[in-house]
């Protein structure tokens, strides 16, 4: 980074670093939790007269060969503004309950209206089309002796009932 090619390192080489802030601000969960503060230091590095170039402008002629002593001088400092980022939650408590409650009433509303088609719609149109076309014929064994059967035992009741109130 500091090494052109071909060149060699000036007498007095100059790199300035300006640091500057970078400040997160982390924002509670509700209003009454503390903010989070962080920060982080972003360097920017600026580099100056680090070649031969100057010299051969000043005096016409390149460097050949490396001088004695060289001075590499390092400036540090900071920057006149910083960066703030500010982060909140996309929802507070208060809110994630209001709508989770908004929701749950949301799917009950649409389990009681489902309900209501069902009971209402299509329970009566599945016994009209068992009543019309999956009804028995009226002449069929298979029930008409359960139905006489069941006849007699209801008559037998109604009379020992009606016996025992005769008796009072």
């Amino acid at each position: 980074m500091f090494s052109p090619l071909n060149e060699t390192l000036t007498v007095n080489a100059l790199v300035n670093i300006k640091m500057t802030k970078t400040i997160n601000r982390t924002m509670g969960m509700s209003i009454n939790d503390d903010s989070m503060y962080g920060g982080l230091w972003l360097p920017k590095l600026s580099v100056t007269t680090l070649s031969d170039a100057l010299v051969y402008e000043e005096n016409g002629e390149y460097l050949r060969y490396l001088p004695e002593r060289t001075s590499l001088i390092v400036d540090m400092s900071e920057s006149d503004f910083f960066v703030q980022n500010t982060q909140e939650p996309i929802a507070r408590r208060n809110e994630i309950i209001f709508h989770t409650v908004l929701f749950s009433m949301l799917c009950l509303g649409l389990f009681g209206l489902l309900f209501l088609l069902v009971k209402l719609l299509i329970v009566p149109v599945v016994k009209f089309m068992q009543q019309r076309y999956f009804a028995r014929g009226m002449g069929s064994s298979d029930n008409g002796e359960d139905d006489d059967i069941i006849d007699k035992v209801i008559e037998e009741e109604v009379e020992k009932a009606i016996r025992n109130l005769k008796q009072r």
